[in-house]
């Protein structure tokens, strides 16, 4: 199945469409954030939260971008990282 099927049948309920479509944008997701957080744990935790997030989003994706391009938006990261939740080692 390629991303527009997948997408279609998770939007029908389809748990192993969904799982394959978080499967197939997690390492996209997971090097996004931890370019961002600099820790593998709350990159972790905030792709779970990203992934929480789709789900109950996932009726507004129209396939207009890729499913894993569409994910970015919905990340909590940016008030993470507003918030001082950024590792003492990352720059700036």
């Amino acid at each position: 199945m390629d991303e527009r099927d997948l997408v279609k049948a998770s939007k029908k309920g389809d748990d192993g469409a969904l799982a394959a479509l978080f499967q197939g944008s997690y390492p996209f997701l997971l090097k996004y954030l931890l370019k961002l957080t600099f820790n593998l744990e709350n990159a972790e935790d905030l792709a779970q939260e990203t992934y929480s997030k789709a789900i109950e989003n996932l009726s507004r994706f129209k396939g207009a971008s890729k499913f894993s391009t569409w994910l970015i938006p919905l990340q909590p990261i940016y008030i993470w990282i507003r918030n001082g939740n950024r590792s003492e080692n990352s720059p700036g």
